[in-house]
């Protein structure tokens, strides 16, 4: 159960932060928006999930491949909002910024390496 609940928590929170941006705010929200949704809340998450998935030791060294995912996830949360906005706006199309997948990679990876020492201190 913990599994499931820890891989779904990321693309819930991805799919809420999307929505509100589309949903809830104007142009002149975009300050906040961006300062707390992709600056705070979603680098915040990255870390307590990877820390809870270092920790449950679940996944073997199939765990590794969540700093990938969730990196790559990261990145495509600015292009799906103020970059899509950007485009439909002016028609210029922009790619994802793949320098936001190595900062959430190593957050993420930082944070299961916290995660698994802090379970191996736990079964010590």
């Amino acid at each position: 159960m913990a599994r499931k609940v820890l891989v779904a928590a990321y693309p819930v929170i991805w799919v809420f932060s999307v929505a509100f941006f589309w949903l809830l705010t104007s142009g002149s929200d975009a300050m906040g928006y961006s300062l707390l949704f992709i600056w705070i809340l979603s680098p915040l998450a990255i870390a307590v999930i990877s820390f809870l998935m270092g920790r449950v030791r679940a996944w073997g060294a199939g765990v590794w491949a969540a700093p990938v995912a969730l990196g790559l996830a990261y990145m495509m949360l600015p292009w799906a909002t103020f970059s899509m906005g950007n485009t439909i706006m002016t028609g210029n199309v922009h790619a994802p910024d793949f320098g936001m997948a190595l900062v959430a990679a190593f957050i993420s990876a930082i944070a299961l390496f916290a995660g698994r020492a802090t379970a191996a201190k736990r079964m010590a």
